[in-house]
């Protein structure tokens, strides 16, 4: 047991140095071999991380589960809604056959975009309270324990408005950028992906779109979001001691991934977006970056 937690715990990561030594689509077919035991270790691993700003925040957990498929709704559910310092309301939007007895705040029976759902919900709430950050949230991975008081600790603190948790050593990962660094808290980034999971400040809603027509399941816009937002001087980041296990569904699996990837460039030909994502230190100094793929350019 010492011996596994050596390698999976998010401050003594010897995995992730290896992982950072070989090629990406390596790694991500590892997974299929270790997957099981990724989300086993990354769902008991408890984040040892002082919280520093116990300010008593409004927070809105919004999350899209396929009723149709297998998920890990249950444990996010839970995960999600676990504070010790703040007010969190869950809306989980159900995609499917609507069923009474699970905690599901509405569902489509229609096929219906995610950040489409998520642009209606984000209005709808609003209206009734104010919400000082919003957790975006799919339905198929695994997150540490209070994974919420940690992202929000370190986003409060050093002023960030759009986060991320990095992605896990032996889960998919579609970007290199997102991948876990060993013992770091947290880097500040241009690029925070669309998912599986991401928290944005409130006053952002205003600055960049959750839904746009020309892409509405969300392809594309991690790749605009910080040129929309560089003359405010917000901050994005990637936070490394928080972890994602993803990976229970292929890429690609609930929808047509050749359509969407084309809504990707047809996007990314009507908005400037990066062309490097890039890790900074906290003066904006270029750590590391990795190009975009040509092909989206």
């Amino acid at each position: 047991m010492r011996l596994f937690r050596l390698f999976f715990n998010s401050k003594n990561n010897l995995l992730c140095y290896l992982y950072n030594k070989i090629p990406l689509y390596i790694s991500s077919r590892l997974y299929k071999i270790f997957g099981k035991i990724d989300r086993f270790f990354v769902n008991r691993n408890k984040i040892n991380y002082p919280i520093k700003n116990k300010k008593n925040l409004n927070i809105a957990v919004i999350g899209v589960f396929l009723q149709y498929k297998k998920n890990y709704f249950k444990h996010l559910y839970k995960r999600l809604s676990e504070t010790k310092y703040h007010n969190v309301d869950s809306y989980w939007v159900q995609l499917g056959k609507c069923k009474t007895r699970n905690k599901a705040f509405c569902c489509y029976i229609s096929p219906t975009p995610k950040f489409k759902i998520i642009s209606e919900m984000i209005e709808y709430i609003k209206q009734d309270k104010k919400y000082d950050y919003f957790v975006i949230t799919d339905d198929d991975f695994i997150v540490n324990k209070n994974i919420l008081d940690v992202m929000i600790d370190i986003m409060v603190t050093n002023n960030i408005c759009l986060a991320q948790p990095s992605r896990s050593l032996l889960g998919e990962a579609g970007h290199p950028i997102t991948r876990q660094i060993p013992n770091l808290k947290f880097r500040f980034t241009n690029f925070v992906e669309i998912g599986p999971l991401f928290i944005i400040r409130n006053d952002l809603l205003t600055k960049i779109p959750l839904y746009l027509e020309d892409s509405p399941q969300g392809f594309g816009y991690d790749l605009i979001w910080f040129e929309m937002i560089k003359k405010y001087k917000t901050k994005f980041a990637i936070i490394d001691c928080c972890i994602a296990s993803h990976g229970m569904r292929k890429v690609g699996e609930t929808y047509n991934h050749a359509s969407y990837q084309n809504m990707k460039k047809k996007l990314l030909k009507n908005y400037p977006s990066i062309k490097f994502m890039e890790n900074y230190d906290s003066e904006g100094r270029t750590i590391k970056s990795w190009p975009v793929d040509k092909k989206y350019l």
